[in-house]
C-alpha cells in the first residue's frame, strides 16, 4: 500500500472500482468514500471544496455521537 498503486487503480470496470473501494473502506463511514471519489474527480489545479469535505466529516461525528472538542490531551 505504501508503495505502488492503490488496489483498485488497475481495474477497468467502474463497478469493480467502486467494489474495491467498498472493500478497502470496510468498517469506515460511507462519507470517506464520498470524500475520496470527490477528491479523485478533481483536476490538478481545481480548488477542493473544503467546506463540503468538512461538512461530511462533521456528519460522521454527529452520526456517531462524537464531539470535536475537547481533545484527549485537554482538560475537560
Amino acid at each position: 500500500m505504501t508503495s505502488g498503486e492503490l488496489p483498485w487503480r488497475s481495474l477497468e470496470d467502474p463497478a469493480q472500482w467502486v467494489s474495491g473501494l467498498k472493500t478497502f473502506f470496510a468498517g469506515c463511514p460511507k462519507e470517506y468514500i464520498h470524500i475520496l471519489l470527490y477528491i479523485d474527480s478533481l483536476h490538478y489545479y481545481d480548488t477542493p471544496s473544503y467546506a463540503m469535505i468538512r461538512g461530511l466529516l462533521r456528519d460522521v461525528l454527529d452520526i456517531n455521537g462524537l464531539f470535536e472538542y475537547p481533545y484527549d490531551w485537554e482538560q475537560k
